[in-house]
């Protein structure tokens, strides 16, 4: 196999044995890790550094979406990218394998999560007010009942993220 080739792959191969397999072979890849709670944390960590300014966030680049091209809007995305390194151990050999990880981020898919969220607690908002006004009349008398009406109000919204009810 050429020693230029880079495999590409989604979630699905991000996964311990195959990521292990292709280290041994000294074989190159690039695939979206799973959003596993380890993911997670390291990104946290990862963006306090950006964020204190003990580590950059290189540059991607400002680009216009051809469709904005097209109809004259003057609207660009900025990207960059947080790079942080590991140390995995394969499980038979013991020996130490260099793993590089890279984080991205998108103003225009910042721009658009927010406008979903918002949107997530509007609605949601508005159900449990609905809630609220009906509480103590018709079926809204028993406890399981409402949470469990509060509960589908959540999901239906998109919401259960952002609001613990108790």
């Amino acid at each position: 196999m050429p020693t230029n080739v880079v495999l590409i792959g989604d979630r699905k191969l991000c996964n311990q044995e195959t990521m292990l397999a292709f280290c041994r072979m000294e074989q190159s890849f690039l695939a979206a890790h799973p959003w596993t709670d380890t993911a997670k944390a390291v990104w946290v960590r990862t963006w306090q550094r950006v964020a204190s300014g003990k580590t950059g966030l290189e540059r991607g680049g400002i680009r216009q979406s051809q469709r904005n091209a097209q109809i004259g809007r003057k609207s660009h995305s900025v990207s960059g990218c947080a790079k942080w390194n590991k140390r995995c151990w394969t499980s038979r050999s013991k020996k130490r394998i260099a793993c590089v990880g890279w984080f991205s981020w998108s103003s225009r898919k910042a721009e658009q999560d927010a406008k979903h969220r918002q949107r997530a607690l509007e609605e949601a908002e508005q159900a449990l007010q609905r809630i609220a006004r009906l509480l103590g009349r018709y079926d809204y008398t028993h406890r399981s009942l409402i949470q469990s009406r509060i509960d589908q109000a959540l999901k239906k919204a998109h919401a259960q993220a952002y609001f613990h009810v108790t």
